[in-house]
């Protein structure tokens, strides 16, 4: 079975291949986030953290995602 540390990790990976994808910085996400630092997009992406359901609907969007 997957750990839950696990499926952060890979979402992170996931989240971070498709930002770079789409051409946008940390910056620039968190930004549109409206996030005061790119910190917390950073620490998704290393899978610290997951992002709420709201930012995932933001992302989702942003990335071009189905």
């Amino acid at each position: 079975m997957f750990s839950s540390e696990s499926i952060s990790k890979k979402l992170g990976e996931y989240l971070r291949v498709k930002r770079v994808d789409a051409g946008l910085s940390q910056k620039q996400v968190a930004d549109k986030l409206k996030y005061s630092t790119p910190q917390f997009v950073s620490n998704f992406e290393r899978g610290l953290c997951a992002p709420p359901m709201k930012a995932l609907r933001v992302l989702v969007r942003l990335y071009n995602l189905n």
